[in-house]
């Protein structure tokens, strides 16, 4: 696990070396990681950036070129999430992809081949499929026939061979953290890590992931945007009043980072003490000005800076401080 702004970062400042190009797949940075205005420079600052996905995205806007991809049924692949219930499903291709599309594997197979790398990679996707499958003693092939190879359920594992922990037993106080020089129990800590409410940004900035999108995808889609039809910020009536705010207003959300406007949304059970903003949003009708990142992007107002949380070096996300004024 990289955390986002490590790799930022290192663009930026060219340590541990410099990092001239980017290839990504069905990712939009732009939107999605930290310090939306620090990702801009460094993506910027790249020689050369690829991306390859289905629709055309912000960060796919900047690019130097796109690759276009293959959906799915148009190749062959194994489905991972059954396997967390002890399963694992055939997605055979059904249909040839349209013009140059290629999958993700298919472009990571064919360029190893072009960088002298074969010898790590395969011929085909087939050969790559087969290879994890090898443990199952099917093929790809005979997988399809299946379309699901469920495993043998058994019960009780952990009265034969214990759990997957030093101990075997089920760790409340963590050895590993407490080796790791973490706290061994989970605990609760206060905001004193990070910045506080203060005069100027009195309120404390959150946000949720809302229906019906997934992190900062399907905003193209016209029958979801009709359902969602703009970013959405929520506050207590009585903090808006204070503010000269009414619903419906469009609105500026400040913090030290930046600020970004949304359409305001009255919520009474919310704590006054609160703004809960909306998360992924860009505008893709508007292809004139790389689809608007900057307009509504929540992640405007995040910043990359230290303190990181401290097991995980994850960045302050939630609880930052910030103010509300009319747009």
């Amino acid at each position: 696990f990289i955390p986002r702004q490590s790799l930022v970062k290192a663009i930026l400042e060219e340590k541990p070396y410099p990092v001239k190009a980017g290839l990504f797949f069905a990712t939009n940075p732009l939107l999605t990681y930290p310090n939306a205005t620090e990702t801009y420079q460094a993506l910027m600052k790249l020689d050369f950036i690829v991306v390859t996905d289905l629709f055309l995205t912000p960060t796919a806007a900047i690019a130097d070129m796109v690759l276009p991809a293959a959906a799915v049924c148009e190749y062959d692949e194994i489905a991972p999430y059954p396997a967390v219930y002890g399963a694992i499903l055939a997605y055979p291709k059904l249909v040839d992809p349209p013009g140059e599309c290629w999958s993700d594997m298919q472009v990571v197979n064919e360029l190893a081949k072009r960088l002298g790398l074969k010898q790590y990679f395969w011929d085909t996707e087939r050969e790559a499929l087969d290879l994890i499958l090898q443990p199952s003693g099917l093929s790809f092939e005979e997988l399809k026939e299946k379309r699901l190879l469920r495993g043998e359920k058994e019960y009780r594992r952990y009265e034969k061979n214990g759990f997957r922990t030093p101990s075997g037993k089920v760790e409340i106080y963590s050895r590993q953290l407490e080796d790791l020089g973490y706290d061994p129990l989970p605990f609760y800590q206060e905001l004193s890590r990070f910045d506080k409410p203060t005069v100027e940004y009195p309120l404390l900035l959150t946000s949720a992931k809302e229906q019906p999108f997934v992190h900062s995808a399907h905003r193209n889609i016209a029958s979801l945007r009709r359902i969602k039809t703009e970013p959405v910020v929520e506050l207590n009536p009585e903090v808006a009043h204070k503010a000269g705010l009414k619903q419906g207003d469009w609105i500026y959300i400040e913090t030290r980072s930046g600020k970004i406007k949304q359409k305001l949304l009255l919520d009474a059970e919310l704590d006054p003490r609160l703004v809960v903003a909306s998360y992924g949003w860009w505008f893709p009708e508007d292809s004139g000005s790389f689809y608007r990142w900057k307009e509504s992007n929540l992640n405007v107002l995040t910043r990359s800076d230290p303190p990181y949380e401290p097991t995980l070096g994850s960045v302050q996300l939630r609880g930052i401080p910030c103010r509300v004024y009319g747009a």
